[in-house]
């Protein structure tokens, strides 16, 4: 299923009928604004620089990866995007 987010109805998806869900636009301008500055500011480490990443993701070459500050968190948990998040079972 491709859909945008706004036009999204999670009562209506069924992974049963289609496992791929590609939802288009799901963050606004201002939000990726925000991502970008703040992976800007992030201190990026390789994945062969982090023992317990690079162990758990074997043979999956050397991207990068930063950790999501305190502030950043609280600005995903308050976005309208975290109550899509629903348990499968």
């Amino acid at each position: 299923m491709k859909t945008r987010f706004k036009e999204f109805n999670p009562k209506k998806n069924s992974f049963h009928q289609d496992p791929v869900l590609i939802l288009e636009d799901f963050w606004s301008k201002e939000e990726r604004d925000t991502f970008l500055a703040a992976m800007e500011q992030a201190e990026w480490k390789k994945r062969s620089e982090i023992q317990a990443t690079q162990l758990a993701f074997l043979n999956c070459g050397d991207w990068l990866k930063a950790q999501i500050g305190p502030n950043r968190r609280l600005y995903l948990a308050r976005s309208n995007r975290a109550s899509l998040y629903r348990p499968l079972y």
